[in-house]
């Protein structure tokens, strides 16, 4: 239940934002969505970073946690007009003036991004599940989903890796990855993003894959103008690396692979 809600659409979310909040009525409210489902360019979370200055990843992250529970909220119908698809810093005055306490909360926030909607989800998550309670379930279709750090290690590029996996669940969302080298170069480009100071602290510790210059011929992804993530590594050095910046960023434990039926012989 809890990843679900933290990456996953919340459904019924007035109906469900309505029981959090403790309002007897939805009449007058409007379901807002804290970060807009489409961003002008122009929009912002702390003011000084404006949407069409985030990168791909950056941005992507923000639109898959946007429907989630942590990224919205009930508001006023006129104070939701007034600040419709407004930067972050501009709705902080009418979710201060919100009669919802959940709401008010918002305002107390000084920027709104992926961390923050995360540790939103997390603070109504508990809330939630309070009031819907439910029996622990001993069945679990997993869908032969392996963890992450039970992935097994190859020497060199063994025959089929091309199509090792069928897919990748990484935190609730479904990654079309059939290979450890797509897999290693999506890893560490999404956690560049979402989680920089751990795949820096990793990469460091253990004198790459980042580097912060091409420094020898071979495969180079440039991730800015200054960091660099080498490519020419085996299939047991990558999986390796995604395993532990995994890890180390503390998220090892949502992400699972699906070997394909080649990956399973192997």
């Amino acid at each position: 239940m809890r990843v679900a809600l933290k990456y996953g659409d919340l459904p019924h979310a007035a109906y469900v934002l309505g029981r959090i909040s403790g309002t007897a009525s939805l009449d007058g409210l409007d379901l807002e969505h804290i970060l807009p489902l489409a961003p002008s360019d122009d929009w912002s979370g702390d003011g000084a970073r404006r949407w069409k200055d985030l990168s791909d990843d950056e941005q992507n992250s923000h639109r898959a946690l946007a429907q989630s529970l942590g990224n919205m909220t009930l508001l006023e119908q006129p104070l939701a007009e007034r600040v419709f698809g407004a930067s972050f810093p501009d709705k902080r005055a009418a979710y201060a003036a919100s009669d919802l306490a959940i709401t008010r909360a918002i305002a107390g926030r000084d920027a709104w991004g992926t961390a923050q909607i995360a540790a939103r989800t997390a603070e109504l998550t508990d809330v939630l599940l309070s009031i819907w309670r439910r029996p622990e379930t001993v069945l679990i279709d997993d869908d032969g989903l392996t963890p992450v750090l039970d992935a097994k290690r190859r020497r060199g590029w063994p025959r089929g890796w091309e199509r090792e996996f069928e897919y990748v669940e990484y935190r609730g969302e479904h990654w079309e990855v059939h290979d450890v080298k797509y897999l290693f170069n999506r890893i560490f480009r999404r956690l560049w993003a979402d989680s920089r100071a751990d795949v820096v602290a990793y990469s460091a510790r253990r004198g790459g894959p980042i580097f912060p210059a091409q420094a020898w011929n071979g495969q180079w992804d440039e991730l800015d103008a200054e960091h660099f993530l080498y490519m020419g590594w085996d299939s047991r050095y990558m999986l390796a690396a995604v395993q532990g910046v995994l890890d180390e960023a503390g998220i090892a434990g949502e992400v699972f692979i699906k070997y394909s039926y080649i990956g399973a012989a192997m």
